[in-house]
């Protein structure tokens, strides 16, 4: 953050700013759907005022831009904020002082969209900062792969039932079945009265949180990501993630977006730090496969290290309330 801050001053000042002047910076003006890129604004201040500014919670309305890029149709998209409004105020040269602001922001839709201008109040004055203009593009699609339709099939059922079968098979074959169902029977007792120690706890004793860690545990060790299998590994955690809170609380959020689900866990209660956490893991899965990010190993451990503390600290029991 302070790299980035300190590259903003020097933009700042390239400029050269006057006093209550403001500019509005992106920083990348082109990217993918899904990727990143940052909405700052700055205005260099006036003695000790205090500047008044109301952030976006969750989308900045856009408009869409068509063709050329200069001309809009008046069509609205929201971009999702990534990561909230963050503002601090620096010293410059000759004690100048200026506060600079912003977001993370993404599309998930393709086009030019033109960010409408915000208004700035600081004592009693105004200041209108410019709009700024985005080009997303979709993700290009990989070469000498082709796209095909899910195909369909169908078990077709037996015309007799399959216990009848398996009386007939039963009848006919008793002599083959009887000398492997007593040999089953002896290999059980001999490997039962050989195990003297008593077995680990089985899968169906442990609660609901110690599976989610289990299973979380388990697909850790399989460490997919080195196998060329990090896509499936972020789909993976995701639904063992999705599937303890839906059983946990009594919802289904298997099969809703990752904004969706935010607006769920909001609805039953949890506390804004661990909604953040949720929505954060979900991101870089949302990020994983459909931008085609590829976040280093530490990074990966990270967030599952992540989803095992948010399971832990989980409980429907203790709810506190977002408010």
């Amino acid at each position: 953050m302070l790299k980035q801050i300190s590259i903003l001053i020097l933009m700042f000042f390239s400029l050269q700013l006057v006093a209550q002047e403001g500019r509005t910076v992106i920083g990348r003006n082109q990217l993918l759907i899904g990727q990143q890129t940052s909405l700052t604004y700055m205005i260099k201040l006036n003695g000790n005022k205090k500047v008044n500014f109301n952030p976006f919670k969750t989308f900045i309305p856009a408009k869409i831009i068509t063709g050329t890029k200069n001309k809009s149709n008046n069509q609205m998209v929201e971009l999702e904020i990534m990561k909230r409004f963050h503002d601090t105020i620096v010293s410059g040269k000759n004690k100048e002082r200026i506060w600079i602001g912003g977001y993370k922001i993404t599309a998930w839709d393709s086009g030019y969209f033109e960010i409408p201008s915000v208004e700035i109040k600081f004592g009693n004055q105004k200041l209108i900062l410019p709009s700024a203009l985005i080009q997303v593009n979709l993700v290009p699609a990989e070469k000498d792969k082709d796209i095909y339709d899910i195909k369909e099939s169908f078990t077709k059922l037996p015309n007799e039932p399959f216990s009848d079968k398996m009386k007939r098979f039963a009848s006919n074959y008793w002599w083959l079945i009887l000398p492997i169902a007593l040999m089953t029977i002896l290999i059980f007792f001999f490997i039962k009265r050989k195990t003297k120690e008593p077995k680990a706890i089985l899968t169906n004793e442990l609660s609901l949180k110690e599976k989610a860690i289990l299973e979380i545990e388990k697909l850790e060790n399989e460490k997919l990501w080195s196998k060329g299998m990090l896509k499936k590994h972020y789909v993976e955690l995701s639904f063992i993630l999705r599937s303890f809170l839906g059983k946990e609380f009594g919802i289904n959020l298997l099969e809703k977006t990752t904004y969706e689900t935010k607006l769920l866990l909001a609805q039953i209660g949890l506390t804004k730090q661990t909604i953040e956490e949720i929505n954060e893991i979900l991101i870089q899965s949302d990020m994983v496969k459909f931008a085609k990010s590829t976040p280093e190993e530490l990074e990966i451990l990270s967030i599952s290290s992540l989803a095992k503390k948010i399971i832990l600290e989980t409980d429907n029991k203790k709810k506190l309330n977002v408010n």
